[in-house]
Parts: structure tokens; C-alpha cells; sequence
């Protein structure tokens, strides 16, 4: 290694010149701001593509941006941590450029000193910055499944959360870009002083670029190994254990509704008490149109969780035994503590309601909304059975998705289906309503709904069982309502 001779304070000093790799802030600046660089460029690409997808309707015909939004939501966590951790390090020039300006303005005196513009626009631009971020992240946050549900703001919010965060977002990604060219020179400088330098900076600086790029990845490979990995079929009862279940082997107690060869979630547990895996005391009541569990080895107050592949855990108010079991669907039993008496009202209320119309299915109100915020609303709606998926369900049997053709039939709108055999990752097999009105779905945007009883509106209502499959008694409302995710 050479050599070189440097003079401190009239004195020789032999120092290398290429100096072991030390932890000092300057690296950590530099190794915190490559992994700004490399994040932002991911999250920023991906969110602008599907920024393009909503607005522009350019990349729907490609249908690749449900994995696309994978990599933007990970790669956006990272950059929120190494962002957090980046104003950190700043806080002490932050806050005494604070006090500097405070100084200046209460006296309203703003003297001169070097390149003063520069600074008070960095100044400006990192407040700003600091502005667009808070509200990236909580409207990140407020956009992950099933948060504006249980906060009773879905879905009249949806739309307009929506469009904040993504327009918010590119805002804050030019802010940041004017940031970085701010700092270009500093960054240029800096990494040629890491690569050419310190002992094992080229190998660093490798290495960050590669953990950040692969980070977003894992989840979406583990997602795209995990839709071509067979799953084992299993249900959890918390606080007894997993149970396993081959699915030809269940025969459904509601043949009323679902045909051979399908079944229920209540069915996989019938199923289970059959072969002396759980012990489990239910009846049926006809008053509320459904299977009650009295108890599960000796317990009370069961309730369930249930989602298909791809989905989330969502609070539900459904009765079990009509909730159609699918292949790669998560069913979790757990006791409610604060009892199921104001869930068996509503199926009460509703037996009520379909006896006094004497077996019709009535609607007293259905809503349409628009992307446009517009409102129909409809009184009085008869809803009959059109049989659409009598491959799974009885002839007769009236489903959500009834209600569109039934409104189509009484010349109330106009609509188009779409079958869909996945969607992104994740199989679904279902009929969607693809238009009202004219309105057409696209890329990230479309119609979804939710139906029930008004004391469930917008949260336990509102679960993810597409609407050919999710039947219906005689519900207080159903809407189907415009959003973007």
C-alpha cells in the first residue's frame, strides 16, 4: 500500500492512502442516502404506473399492476424508514435552520450572508417535503385492507383517499427529485470518495444497492410461488388447535343452498365433529335462517374469520353456513367476547322483513354511486333469482349480484358482467359487475359492494365474497359503490 506525507500542525504524519472502512456519520449520511436514492426510484416508478393506470387507462390492458403494487408498497416502507432515519440525522441543521428563521422574521430584518436564496429555498423545500411526507403516510396507512372499514369511513372515502395519496405522491416525488439534484454534487462527490477510498467501499456500495433493490421482491416471488403451490386444506379453532380436511370428503348441511361436491365453512365443521376431531353441539333456527354453535368442546360464542386467496382478514356479521368454502381460502373460529345477540338480531330483523313481503326479497334501499361521488338511490327493489352460478348454488337461490340483473330486468340501469379467473395473483373465478350505466371498470377501479342490515353498514358488511357467490336473505340495504386501490 503507499504511502503519503501530510503536514499537521508542523509535524509529518504517514497516513494510507486508502483508510480502513469506519463507521463514521459520514458514511452513515452516504449509506442512508444511496438507499434513499435506489427506494425512492422503485416506489416512485411503480406509483407512477399505476398513478397512469387510473388516470391515463393506459397499462389495464396489460393487467400486471396488482404485482406491481407489491413492489411500490415495500419498496415505499423502505424508503419510509430510511427517510425517517435520514430527518433524524438531520434534526440538529433542521431545527437550527428553525431558530435561524425565526430570528430573521421577528425582527423582519433578512440579512445577506452567502448564497442566501439557495438556502431558503432548501429550507422551503425540506418543509415541504416534511408536509407531503406526513400525509403520504397516513394516507399509506389509512389505504391498507380493511382500515377504512373498521374506522366507518368506507366507502365514501375510498375514492377521495385515493386520489390524495397518488397525486400527493407525485408531488412528493418531484420535491424529492428537486431535493436530490440539490444535493447532486455532494452525492457525486461523496461516492466517488466511498468507491475509490475505503477498503471494502465498493463492495457496500453493491451490497446496499442489491438489499434494496431485492427486498420489494420477496414478497412478490413468495407470492408468485405460493399461486402455483398447492395449499393443505385447513381450518384454526383458537384455543384447541389446526385441523386438516380433505374436501371430497364434506357433504354440506344446506342443501337448500349450495349443490353436491360444495359447502359451507359451518360444513368443515360439522365435518370435524363427525370424525371426533372436535366435539361441537349446534341446531338449526328457522327464525334466523342459519346454523347456531351452542358450542365447540364445551365452549361458547363461537364466530369466524374468513377470506379467499388473496385476501385479508375482515370482520363479518355472514352467517357461516352460507359462506362458500374455496380452494386456498384462510378460516379462522374464535370465541367474540362481546357476544353475537346484536348479529342474530339483524337475521331476526331480516326473517321479518321476508315474511311480511311474503317470501319476496324486498330491498328497501339500494344505492349506486358513481366515480363521481353521484348517488342513485332506489326504494323498494323486488329482487328474483337468475340462477348465474347454478354450478355451485341451488336454482332459486338469490345471490347480491341478483340485484343488478334485477334492476336490469326493471329497466331501473343498464350493466355488463365480467367472469375473471384471477385477478393479479390470486384465483377468483367469478362474475363481476364490469359496467353501470355506461360507467366502465378499469385498471385499478371499479364497482364493489356490500349488503345488510344498517347497524353493520360500511364495516362488517363490507367483505370480499364476489356477488354471484354471496347469498342473500332479505337484506336492509345493498349498494354498489366506485373505488380505486
Amino acid at each position: 500500500m503507499t504511502q503519503q506525507l501530510t503536514v499537521k500542525k508542523g509535524k509529518k504524519v504517514t497516513k494510507s492512502e486508502k483508510s480502513k472502512f469506519k463507521i463514521k456519520r459520514r458514511n452513515i449520511y452516504y449509506l442512508i442516502d444511496l438507499g434513499l436514492v435506489v427506494s425512492f426510484i422503485l416506489f416512485f416508478s411503480t406509483g407512477l404506473l399505476k398513478l397512469l393506470d387510473i388516470y391515463g387507462y393506459i397499462f389495464y390492458p396489460f393487467g400486471f399492476l396488482v404485482n406491481t403494487s407489491i413492489i411500490h408498497n415495500w419498496s415505499g416502507l423502505i424508503f419510509g424508514i430510511v427517510a425517517s432515519s435520514h430527518t433524524v440525522l438531520h434534526m440538529k441543521w433542521f431545527v437550527q435552520k428553525i431558530r435561524q428563521a425565526r430570528r430573521r422574521t421577528k425582527g423582519l430584518k433578512l440579512k445577506r450572508y452567502g448564497n442566501s436564496g439557495r438556502r431558503i429555498f432548501t429550507y422551503i423545500l425540506n418543509i415541504t417535503l416534511a408536509i407531503s411526507s406526513i400525509i403520504l403516510l397516513v394516507t399509506a396507512i389509512l389505504k391498507l385492507p380493511g382500515i377504512l372499514a373498521q374506522l366507518g369511513l368506507y366507502p365514501h372515502y375510498s375514492f377521495s383517499l385515493t386520489l390524495l395519496h397518488d397525486w400527493n405522491g407525485f408531488i412528493f416525488g418531484l420535491l424529492v427529485s428537486i431535493h436530490f439534484v440539490l444535493h447532486w454534487k455532494w452525492l457525486v462527490a461523496i461516492t466517488r470518495n466511498v468507491w475509490t477510498r475505503l477498503k471494502y467501499g465498493k463492495i457496500i456500495m453493491i451490497l446496499s444497492v442489491v438489499i434494496v433493490l431485492a427486498f420489494p421482491m420477496v414478497p412478490y416471488s413468495i407470492n408468485l410461488l405460493n399461486s402455483n403451490k398447492p395449499k393443505t386444506e385447513g381450518i384454526n379453532i383458537q384455543l384447541i388447535g389446526r385441523f386438516y380436511f380433505n374436501p371430497e370428503d364434506i357433504e354440506t348441511v344446506r342443501p337448500d343452498i349450495f349443490k353436491n361436491d360444495h359447502f359451507s365453512i359451518f360444513d368443515v365443521l360439522v365435518h370435524l365433529d363427525k370424525v371426533g376431531e372436535i366435539q361441537m353441539l349446534y341446531h338449526f333456527s328457522a327464525d334466523h335462517n342459519t346454523y347456531v354453535i351452542d358450542s365447540i368442546n364445551g365452549m361458547q360464542d363461537w364466530w369466524y374469520y374468513a377470506y379467499y386467496d388473496g385476501g385479508w382478514k375482515e370482520n363479518n356479521v355472514f352467517r357461516i353456513d352460507h359462506y362458500p368454502y374455496k380452494p386456498k381460502m384462510a378460516m379462522t373460529i374464535f370465541q367474540k367476547q362481546a357476544g353475537l345477540q346484536p348479529i342474530y338480531n339483524t337475521y331476526l330483523q331480516e326473517n321479518s322483513r321476508l315474511n311480511n313481503n311474503s317470501g319476496i326479497r324486498i330491498i328497501p334501499d339500494v344505492y349506486i354511486v358513481g366515480s363521481n361521488g353521484v348517488e342513485l338511490l332506489f326504494h323498494n327493489v323486488e329482487v328474483t333469482a337468475h340462477n348465474l352460478r347454478n354450478d355451485i348454488l341451488q336454482d332459486g337461490v338469490i345471490t347480491a349480484i341478483d340485484v343488478i340483473l334485477s334492476m336490469g330486468d326493471q329497466g331501473l340501469l343498464t350493466y355488463e358482467l365480467k367472469w375473471y379467473d384471477s385477478i393479479g395473483t390470486a384465483e377468483t373465478r367469478s362474475y363481476w359487475v364490469h359496467t353501470i350505466n355506461g360507467e366502465e371498470s378499469y385498471g385499478r377501479c371499479g364497482f364493489v359492494y356490500e349488503e345488510g342490515d344498517n347497524d353493520f353498514i360500511h364495516k362488517d358488511n363490507h367483505i370480499h365474497i364476489p356477488s354471484d357467490i354471496r347469498v342473500i336473505n332479505s337484506p336492509e340495504y345493498i349498494a354498489y359503490f366506485w373505488i380505486c386501490i
